[in-house]
């Protein structure tokens, strides 16, 4: 029967035999107590899926399996230690937004993190399905309704997660390129007629012939002796060596040095080279400061997503490149180019004197005009701090000075009705800002003023 017990203070749910997870009312209860019974997974499960049940702390009293402890908050602790965890979470789920919770799945997978600030979303094996590793908090609290690899993508590209460190990989599969199944057995074939049974075996190779054969067909009374001219092999070296060849094929009777390997998908059946499997990297992932600000203040919506618009490229190619013009610079004859930091550092302020919709729209309009400014040959990127890098290719100092006067005298005409949007541009050249130990990320780190 199920009841509820009182914990210094804070009341909990004990469940301890079948229920309606839909009926449980956990609105009244700091947390739910799950001592195992039939049918105990799938209540968790579902309590985890239900609006009011994503962030209450649930505890086990005994073990269950890897799926469902890794729902849980626990297994088997002590009345203090869980009381400790429960105040705590409740703490940090006062700071939750309930209408973004009902309106977000993004937003409920972050506060879940949120709440549990020593726990990271993380991945399990689970060997007899096809997939091999699960995301079970993911798939509880979307219900099936995302995918979780396209969910931690989408997640992780707007910064809201990243790859938990050190150690954050925790696993690499390969999987079959057809069916998608994890379950591949490789296998070691003959390369010359692709049969599984061969042997390994000690070759020699005669100088006197010039013949190779298995070193039992040299042995005769004792001594070595080439089966095929007759030569006697005293030194090795001299008379003999030791080839690469070491296998020896039962069916076609042919030599290799290494076998030929073939991948078999247990699932489909599908025969194929090691290199068309897909390899996928498993990792854990944590909130980053990003993420915990958008559950604190309930925004999910990116202030700075519109700057994306100026021929953005991703942080890792757009320093490969910087890099790479940084190193191509330091070798006669040098091409001139600019990098240009632009900022809006009182940005939140400006929204919040005009008002979100119009200030945003004011924003939008500005980029736009920036952007029309901008060459199909410039890139940027956006820093995690809303700050755009501007990559500007063949320009020399006077001509990335008269862009940078140009986009200063935007700012000025943006409309306001209160804290005028302020714009910092700062911009270094080469050759003339180009130091000697100067790469990429130090003419970078120099312009931000890290």
């Amino acid at each position: 029967m199920n009841d509820r017990v009182d914990l210094n203070g804070l009341s909990f749910l004990r469940l301890t035999s079948p229920a309606s997870p839909e009926t449980l009312p956990l609105g009244d209860v700091a947390g739910v107590l799950v001592e195992p019974f039939q049918g105990a997974e799938e209540a968790i499960r579902r309590i985890r899926g239900r609006l009011d049940g994503v962030l209450i702390p649930v505890f086990l009293t005994a073990p269950l399996d890897n799926l469902t402890q890794h729902l849980c908050d626990g297994v088997g602790r002590s009345e203090e230690d869980l009381v400790r965890f429960t105040q705590d979470a409740r703490m940090r789920i006062d700071d939750v937004s309930p209408s973004m919770l009902a309106e977000s799945l993004d937003y409920r997978l972050l506060a879940f993190l949120y709440t549990r600030p020593q726990r990271d979303l993380e991945p399990v094996l689970i060997p007899l399905t096809s997939q091999v590793y699960h995301w079970p908090l993911m798939e509880a609290i979307g219900n099936g309704l995302l995918e979780p690899r396209g969910w931690i993508s989408n997640l992780s590209d707007r910064g809201f997660i990243r790859e938990a460190t050190p150690s954050g990989l925790v696993e690499r599969v390969r999987y079959c390129p057809r069916c998608d199944g994890g379950h591949i057995n490789c296998v070691d074939l003959c390369p010359f007629c692709s049969s599984m049974d061969f042997e390994q075996v000690p070759f020699i190779h005669c100088f006197v012939c010039g013949r190779v054969g298995p070193e039992e067909d040299f042995l005769k009374s004792g001594e070595m002796r080439c089966p095929f001219c007759g030569s006697r092999l005293r030194h090795i070296g001299a008379d003999y060596d030791r080839p690469m060849e070491s296998y020896r094929c039962r069916d076609c009777g042919k030599s290799f040095p290494e076998p030929q390997v073939s991948c078999h998908c247990l699932l489909c059946g599908l025969m194929t080279e090691p290199e068309a499997l897909v390899p996928r990297n498993f990792y854990r992932y944590r909130i980053t400061d990003k993420g915990i600000l958008a559950v604190q203040t309930g925004e999910m919506e990116d202030r700075y997503a519109v700057l994306d618009t100026l021929n953005y490229m991703k942080p890792e190619p757009f320093m490969h490149i910087l890099n790479w013009m940084v190193g191509l610079s330091k070798r006669p004859p040098v091409e001139p180019f600019c990098l240009m930091l632009i900022r809006f550092p009182n940005l939140e302020a400006f929204l919040d004197s005009m008002g979100r919709t119009a200030g945003s729209q004011a924003f939008r309009e500005l980029i736009g005009r920036i952007r029309e400014m901008v060459r199909a040959t410039d890139v940027s990127t956006r820093t995690e701090a809303g700050e755009v890098l501007l990559l500007l290719p063949k320009t020399p100092r006077s001509g990335g000075s008269v862009l940078k006067g140009r986009l200063e005298a935007l700012a000025g005409k943006v409309e306001s009705r209160g804290v005028p949007l302020r714009m910092e541009i700062k911009m270094l050249s080469v050759p003339e800002d180009l130091q000697r130990d100067d790469d990429g990320d130090l003419f970078a780190a120099r312009l931000r003023g890290d």
